[in-house]
């Protein structure tokens, strides 16, 4: 059984023999290779710039119903969020149409969102 299926499981789906998925446990699916080839060269613009230790980008999937999915940046760096936010998002803009949705993470923060995005995102560097 997946992870999704131990979160929603319980008594009454013997009766009725159906799953409703309430809960989810995939926050993220990694982005497909256009758009990590847009993020890459954004990210290659930043060389010398500011000095990431790690980046991760993935497709928020976990929406409200009529929400669409949008791109979460988690970072690594000596800098504050708040700074690398708005040269990565100056940075982003010249490979993105300024429609893109981006949502920035620090990646060091113990939440159950950066961890996820570290298991189901992608990181800048791996295929």
């Amino acid at each position: 059984m997946t992870e999704d299926i131990m979160l929603n499981f319980n008594e009454s789906m013997f009766a009725t023999q159906e799953l409703e998925l309430v809960k989810t446990n995939q926050l993220f699916i990694k982005p497909n290779k256009d758009i990590i080839s847009c993020f890459d060269r954004a990210m290659s613009d930043l060389v010398g710039v500011i000095d990431f230790k790690e980046v991760v980008i993935g497709l928020f999937i976990n929406t409200e119903e009529y929400e669409t999915p949008y791109l979460v940046i988690g970072i690594n760096s000596a800098i504050e969020l708040s700074q690398c936010d708005e040269v990565l998002s100056n940075a982003l803009y010249k490979h993105f149409t300024s429609h893109t949705k981006f949502s920035f993470i620090d990646l060091n923060a113990d939440s159950e969102l950066s961890k996820r995005l570290l298991l189901q995102g992608h990181m800048k560097g791996s295929n």
